[in-house]
């Protein structure tokens, strides 16, 4: 529950921090006049309203490339513990980074979102990965899950009503809006991460052998293969369930 809850302003800084990189890369080109929808300019090789598309192509294509390979560490070693630790460092050391946000440092604020953001996916494959040490019984399962969500989108509603009477209450602009969520995402995960990661979560065996004729490299390339199989073959609903999925985040965030 710490860790769903730690998540939650997580979810939500990247968003006003976006908003500050695509003001400042906009600034940065020489187009603060006219904004970044009709900024002819291009900086580092790219209009300010592409970044982040640019950014958010580049994450997800590298965690659906990694994310076998890593998934297959968390479920066939016993590293569980180790990713979920290193990936919590690594996006709460990023947030931090992102609270000095500037016209000096956005381009390096995206660079660190791009490693952030997959580092949160990452992150949160790990978690999962401690479902099953709950309950073997199904419906069990769904309680859990849906606890943990509720606690993470909990948080996360009370973190952005707290950004609002912010910005509201002391008129900020914003960078500065943006600069204070890195900061409340900082402070929150860094505290929930750390209780939970040191004193919750505990090593744990594999959850699975590597099956016979595979390694650790290719079983989860191969496991992928004999799941889509599987659903394309036997689970008719769910394929296109899937495939409509696969589009529908994107489209929401383009």
């Amino acid at each position: 529950g710490m860790d769903a809850a730690g998540r939650g302003p997580l979810n939500q800084a990247g968003s006003y921090i976006g908003v500050a990189i695509i003001q400042l890369a906009t600034i940065d080109a020489g187009c603060a006049a006219v904004g970044p929808a009709r900024c002819p300019n291009r900086v580092y090789g790219f209009r300010p309203s592409s970044m982040l598309t640019m950014a958010s192509v580049i994450t997800g294509v590298t965690s659906a490339v990694l994310m076998p390979f890593i998934g297959a560490v968390v479920d066939h070693t016993r590293h569980r513990k180790t990713v979920g630790v290193l990936t919590a460092i690594l996006v709460c050391a990023i947030t931090g980074f992102q609270i000095a946000i500037s016209i000096d440092t956005w381009f390096a604020c995206l660079i660190a979102e791009m490693f952030g953001g997959f580092a949160l996916i990452m992150h949160f494959m790990s978690v999962m990965a401690y479902l099953p040490d709950l309950t073997d019984v199904e419906h069990e399962l769904t309680h859990y899950t849906s606890r943990f969500n509720i606690v993470m989108y909990s948080v996360q509603i009370v973190y952005v009503l707290f950004l609002i009477g912010m910005v509201y209450g002391l008129d900020l602009n914003s960078i500065e809006t943006a600069r204070v969520a890195a900061a409340g995402a900082f402070t929150i995960a860094t505290v929930l991460f750390s209780y939970a990661w040191t004193f919750l979560f505990r090593k744990r065996p594999a959850l699975s052998q590597v099956k016979a004729g595979d390694n650790i490299f290719n079983s989860g390339f191969k496991q992928i293969g004999r799941t889509t199989k599987k659903i394309f073959t036997r689970y008719h609903a769910l394929r296109w369930f899937m495939l409509a999925l696969l589009f529908s985040p994107e489209a929401g965030a383009g």
